[in-house]
């Protein structure tokens, strides 16, 4: 399913069509077009390093509370998420084509706030 969505919403090329997903249970590779394959392969290799990175995290968190003694947790979530959303707006403001136009627009100025906040 995971897949199925990151894929549906791609753009492709210059043309702005939306490409068709891909189904992992149907077609052989040879069937599917080298782009689409080249898309999945980069999903899958992003969602593994996703997860690696959130055990990673969670690791490593574990060790400041417990070998460091760092007596705030809630200071500590505080901190992972700000360095998370940092992060996010600083690959967006490097890279802006890897983010779709639509969302882009959705989440400029004040509807920012709409959206993102409660």
């Amino acid at each position: 399913m995971g897949l199925f969505v990151a894929t549906r919403f791609w753009k492709h090329g210059e043309q702005g069509k939306e490409e068709h997903a891909i189904s992992v249970s149907g077609g052989y590779p040879s069937q599917i077009p080298l782009q689409s394959f080249t898309l999945l392969v980069r999903t899958i290799v992003i969602g593994i390093v996703y997860m690696f990175m959130g055990f990673a995290l969670v690791i490593l968190n574990k060790h400041i509370m417990e070998e460091c003694k760092f007596p705030h947790p809630l200071t500590m979530l505080g901190f992972g998420f700000a360095s998370t959303g940092i992060f996010a707006r600083f690959v967006v403001w490097c890279r802006p084509n890897l983010v779709n136009p639509e969302a882009l627009q959705t989440l400029a100025g004040c509807s920012w706030f709409r959206t993102a906040l409660p």
